[in-house]
């Protein structure tokens, strides 16, 4: 029924909507290798005429520089028809394409499955007509029997749960560094440094890949490791920054009177990708992530991004200190949200935490936990427009009570996006094994490469420093992605506190 590279497909997609952590090496290798083979195989049809067009205007353009200007269609001509095997390093490029392809197109379908599910979209009411007109009867009743479960008889769908030992975190008694994990299962290297991935395309994959390098890193270039993964896939670096960007980082948007993107705040944002790279335990997601919760908390406390309000040197150290603590909490206590010291959440972000955690385990069932979302949303919005810090829109003149429930649905929907794209997204990061940044100097070279990095840049454990992201949250993520770590502390096999070299012989992507 099903070729061996259709097999191996099946794998990386069972893996990739369930837990992306129990595909193996030796799973990349396998499926690696019947990609070459099907590569090498589709290649007299699929490839090979561009290497000949290349080959014929190679020859003719040699013949033209040597002056045999009257022999130089002959020459293209003999070249055009040279057979040309699949050049290894070509195949190799071929072969990462394909993976990062994979990882994205299982990325849009876990996120639209879940949207789908979550909040019980209907099929169009042309469909079952259309079904019935191009599928065999037998296939209908599968489908049927399918839907019937629902939710019902599926595997889990995140890895196994880590509990963690709060108070041991909290009063010090457990110190663990971020494990600076290598091993991409593709190759990560800059355009700075690798310049002919520029050429390829013109330059269109680099220029795609610069929105995502300054707008992921809000308006600082760093070019970290997603960037680099995407120049795998020239047109996927075109555009998952330019769609990602206005669901997962945008504020409230305006267009002509209009509100057209940040219906939720960033504060709810960032914690919605918290809970989500907790519960999925994806070790990108959860770094990067961290690090920006904790500069959005320095913003709600006013020593952040403007706008900022006037403070003294010594309120701004308090501030500061507050902002750090409260975020400090907020990473402690996301998988356990109900059980978070009064203060920590607000009645919203307990709601949408556990219509969240519904969306991406249970996905069937989240819509029973949506009618208290909607009602901690619609409570919140009512005291954001009334003391001026949220605009309600009200165009072309619905009127109030309209313009709220035209709102809500805009929030649900957002909520809905952004939690399916970043459930999906962690499990890519996580399937590919995505290295954290490390620090770059400008002129830096590595060996095959002619190119150098153009600027000097921190690390993200450096930019941790930088923002403050507190020890106490750099130790309860590592324990939550590294589970064996955890069990040997647990009975006395390893002490801590734990450096970030030695956690990284037990850890996880």
């Amino acid at each position: 029924t099903f070729t061996p590279l259709e097999i191996e497909i099946l794998k990386f997609a069972d893996a990739f909507a369930t837990n992306p952590k129990t595909w193996t090496d030796e799973d990349c290798a396998a499926l690696k290798r019947v990609l070459r083979q099907h590569n090498r195989e589709s290649y007299s049809e699929q490839g090979r005429w561009m290497a000949q067009l290349e080959a014929a205007r190679a020859a003719r353009r040699g013949a033209l520089a040597k002056g045999a200007f009257d022999q130089a269609d002959h020459a293209a001509q003999e070249a055009s028809g040279a057979s040309a095997d699949l050049q290894d390093d070509v195949n190799e490029r071929m072969v990462n394409a394909q993976l990062v392809e994979l990882a994205f197109l299982c990325l849009q379908f876990v996120a639209l499955t879940g949207v789908f599910s979550a909040l019980n979209i209907p099929d169009e009411p042309f469909f079952p007509d259309f079904m019935t007109g191009v599928l065999k009867p037998e296939v209908i009743a599968r489908l049927n029997e399918l839907n019937a479960l629902g939710g019902d008889e599926l595997p889990p769908l995140v890895p196994a749960r880590v509990d963690l030992p709060i108070e041991d975190i909290l009063h010090g008694r457990l110190k663990v560094e971020p494990a600076p994990l290598t091993g991409a299962r593709v190759p990560l290297v800059s355009y700075e440094i690798d310049t002919e991935q520029a050429t390829r395309d013109k330059g269109l994959a680099v220029g795609g890949a610069q929105v995502g390098a300054w707008g992921w890193s809000f308006g600082s270039y760093f070019p970290g490791g997603l960037v680099y993964l995407l120049m795998h896939h020239p047109e996927l670096a075109r555009f998952e920054a330019p769609y990602s960007l206005p669901l997962l980082f945008n504020e409230d948007e305006w267009r002509n009177g209009t509100q057209t993107g940040g219906f939720v705040t960033r504060r709810l944002k960032e914690i919605v990708y918290l809970k989500i790279y907790t519960t999925t335990r994806a070790r990108y997601g959860l770094e990067h992530h961290t690090m920006f919760l904790f500069n959005i908390f320095l913003d709600e406390y006013g020593v952040g991004r403007p706008p900022r309000p006037q403070l003294s040197d010594s309120e701004q150290a308090v501030a500061r200190e507050r902002a750090i603590r409260h975020a400090e909490e907020v990473v402690l206590y996301v998988q356990d949200h109900a059980a978070a010291p009064r203060g920590t959440y607000t009645a919203l972000e307990l709601a949408t935490m556990e219509w969240v955690e519904r969306f991406i385990t249970r996905p069937h069932h989240a819509h029973l936990v949506e009618g208290r979302l909607r009602q901690e949303l619609e409570a919140d919005n009512r005291r954001e427009v009334a003391i001026g810090v949220r605009r309600l829109d009200t165009s072309p003149g619905i009127g109030i009570e309209a313009a709220h429930r035209r709102l809500l649905d805009h929030q649900i929907a957002e909520l809905a996006m952004l939690t399916g794209h970043m459930d999906g997204l962690g499990r890519a990061m996580t399937i590919l094994r995505l290295e954290s940044e490390t620090a770059v100097k400008a002129g830096d070279r590595q060996d095959g490469f002619d190119g150098q990095y153009l600027t000097t840049r921190p690390g993200l454990f450096g930019a941790y420093d930088f923002v403050g992201v507190s020890e106490k949250a750099r130790t309860a993520n590592e324990l939550r992605l590294n589970p064996r770590l955890l069990d040997e502390l647990r009975r006395g096999t390893k002490s801590s506190p734990v450096s970030g070299i030695d956690a990284a012989t037990t850890g996880e992507f």
